[in-house]
C-alpha cells in the first residue's frame, strides 16, 4: 500500500511460459484499477516488495525461463508514485533469492528467507533490513542482533544494555522512538567503553 492504494504487478504464467512486468494501482474509494509504469528490469516472479515513505520497493525474484542461477536476480529497484518513474538503486548485497518474506514496519522495509535455487532443496534463514536511516543499505539483523542485548523493550523511557563480546568499535545502535524518530545513536566505542 502507498498513499492508501494496492500496487500489483510482476508474476508469470506457465501455461504461456511468460513472466509479466507491467503493473497497475486499485483505489478502493472509486474502485478503480489504473495501469502505472512497466518494471523496467527483467519481468520475474517471486519477488519481494515493501513500501517506506510512500515509495514502493521491489527486489530480487526469478525467472523460470533462464536456466539456473542466471534466472535469479540480486537488483532492486524504487517506485514513485509521484512521478511515476521506477529507479535502480544498489544490488541486495547477499545471496540473490525469491519467494521468502517482506514487510514494513515503521518507514523500515525487511526481507527475509527464500530461496536461492531453481529447485526447491536449500532455504535462507536470515533477516534484513531497509530503511531512510541506513543511508540506502541493507542491514542484517540476524548478525547485527547478536551484539547487544537490550532491556525492557518496549521501555517506558529507562532501559538497559549490554553488549556481547563481538560488538566492534565500528557498530552503532540508534534508539529510536514510537515516531520514528532517532532519540540516541551510540557508537560501538561508546558502548564498549560503558
Amino acid at each position: 500500500m502507498i498513499n492508501n492504494e494496492a500496487y500489483v504487478g510482476l508474476g508469470s504464467n506457465v501455461v504461456l511460459n511468460s513472466n509479466y512486468s507491467d503493473f497497475f494501482k486499485y483505489n478502493p474509494v472509486s474502485n478503480n484499477w489504473v495501469p502505472i509504469a512497466n518494471f523496467p528490469g527483467t519481468a520475474r516472479n517471486g519477488a519481494f516488495s515493501f513500501s517506506i515513505n510512500g515509495e514502493g520497493y521491489i527486489l530480487m525474484g526469478y525467472d523460470y525461463t533462464q536456466s539456473w542461477p542466471s534466472g535469479i536476480f540480486h537488483d532492486f529497484w524504487k517506485y514513485n508514485p509521484g512521478t511515476n518513474l521506477w529507479n535502480q538503486l544498489p544490488d541486495f548485497p547477499d545471496t540473490a533469492r525469491y519467494e521468502g518474506i517482506y514487510f514494513e514496519i515503521a518507514n523500515r522495509g525487511y526481507i527475509g528467507v527464500g530461496s536461492d535455487t531453481a529447485q526447491p532443496y536449500h532455504y535462507m534463514d536470515d533477516l534484513w533490513e531497509y530503511g531512510p536511516d541506513s543511508k540506502g543499505s541493507f542491514i542484517n539483523e540476524q548478525d547485527d542482533a547478536s551484539g547487544i542485548n537490550i532491556y525492557s523493550n518496549p521501555s517506558d523511557g529507562l532501559f538497559y544494555f549490554t553488549p556481547c563480546a563481538d560488538v566492534k568499535e565500528n557498530s552503532f545502535l540508534i534508539i529510536y522512538d514510537k515516531n520514528d524518530s532517532i532519540l540516541k545513536r551510540l557508537s560501538g566505542k561508546a558502548l564498549l567503553s560503558g
